[in-house]
C-alpha cells in the first residue's frame, strides 16, 4: 500500500534530481563560454578597425582612437596580447607604419606604465624605449623583459 508520505518523498527526489541536472547543464555551458573568451582577441584586426573607421579628413591618431574608442579600450583590456603584438610589430617594422605604428606605440605606453615617455612619433618612442631597456639600473617589468628577448633575438 502506497502512502501519502512515500508519494511526497518520491516527488521530492524527482524534483531534486531535475534541479541537479539543470544546474549541471547550466554550469557546464557557462564554463565552456568562459574558456573561449580569454586570449581570443585578434589585435591586428582591431588595429585595422581603428585605422579603417577613422575620420577620413584627419591624420591625427587621437581622432582615430576617439572614433573607435570601444575597440581601443578592448585592446587595452587585453594587455598581454596587445602589448606583445604591438611591440613586436614596432620592432619588426622599425616603427615605420605611420598611423598604425603611432597607435601601437600609444598602446604600449598605456599598457606598460613603467616606461613613461612623451613621444612625438612611433620611431621616437621605439628609440627611447630601447635606451630605457639598455639601462641595467631599471627595474624591468614582464613587458620589458619580453621586449628585451625580442631585441636579443633580432641582434
Amino acid at each position: 500500500m502506497i502512502t501519502m508520505a512515500s508519494l511526497n518523498i518520491n516527488k521530492i527526489i524527482k524534483i531534486t534530481l531535475c534541479i541537479t541536472i539543470l544546474l549541471c547543464i547550466t554550469s557546464c555551458k557557462s564554463k565552456d563560454n568562459n574558456t573561449n573568451t580569454p586570449n581570443k582577441i585578434d589585435v591586428s584586426k582591431k588595429l585595422d578597425e581603428i585605422i579603417n573607421n577613422g575620420p577620413p579628413t584627419s591624420s591625427n591618431p587621437y581622432d582615430y582612437i576617439e572614433s573607435s574608442k570601444d575597440t581601443f579600450n578592448e585592446l587595452l583590456a587585453n594587455p598581454k596580447e596587445t602589448f606583445e603584438y604591438a611591440i613586436k610589430d614596432l620592432i619588426n617594422t622599425d616603427a615605420g607604419n605611420g598611423l598604425k605604428s603611432y597607435i601601437e606605440a600609444l598602446l604600449c605606453l598605456k599598457i606598460n606604465t613603467d616606461f613613461n615617455y612623451d613621444f612625438e612619433s612611433a620611431p621616437d618612442y621605439l628609440k627611447n624605449y630601447k635606451k630605457y631597456l639598455a639601462n641595467t639600473d631599471n627595474n624591468f617589468s614582464d613587458y620589458d623583459k619580453y621586449t628585451q628577448e625580442i631585441l636579443k633575438n633580432i641582434n
